[in-house]
């Protein structure tokens, strides 16, 4: 598809009442179904779309507000994610069963307004216009065991070994 996930997909995806495991990935520098020659004109283009969409959701009435992943959801694989922000679907506290959430190349700015207190792991791959200090992974994972990061380099502050690699030190085993 070439846009997911739109409200209809959604409202769909709320049904599967068992679903554990979801990945949404999309290829190349596509957002509705115009390619764009560089990630910074597909950036552009998202960050005109989104917020096209908030205004939209912010002043109709008609529309549902709180559109949601189904809370069995364990696991989650966002591969070239085009959002530049948390989308809302995201925002929402349903996600109370989630353990893992891999976010792998995209356009993702920040993830301030993700709720995931429950993920235990994390990985984060070629975000390049990623960028948040440490101290709030801590805060929006307060569970959080294992991080991997890898080719981010706005996440500099991470405390991760020479692999990229952060683990818990609540969780080593004696």
């Amino acid at each position: 598809m070439k846009e997911f996930p739109i409200d209809m997909q959604l409202r769909h995806l709320q049904r599967l009442k068992s679903l554990q495991k979801l990945k949404i990935s999309r290829s190349g520098y596509i957002v509705q179904s115009k390619i764009y020659d560089s990630p910074k004109q597909a950036q552009l283009f998202a960050k005109r779309t989104t917020l096209t969409r908030l205004f939209t959701k912010q002043h109709d009435p008609e529309l549902p507000h709180q559109l949601e992943l189904p809370s069995s959801l364990q696991k989650l694989e966002l591969e070239c994610f085009l959002e530049i922000t948390t989308p809302s679907w995201l925002w929402v506290d349903n996600l109370k069963n989630l353990k893992k959430l891999y976010i792998k190349g995209g356009l993702l700015c920040n993830m301030d307004e993700i709720v995931a207190m429950t993920v235990e792991i994390l990985q984060l791959k070629y975000l390049t216009n990623l960028e948040m200090p440490w101290k709030d992974v801590m805060m929006l994972f307060p569970n959080l065991i294992y991080l991997e990061k890898v080719e981010c380099p706005d996440l500099n502050s991470f405390l991760c070994d020479q692999n990229g690699v952060w683990m818990s030190k609540h969780n080593i085993k004696k």
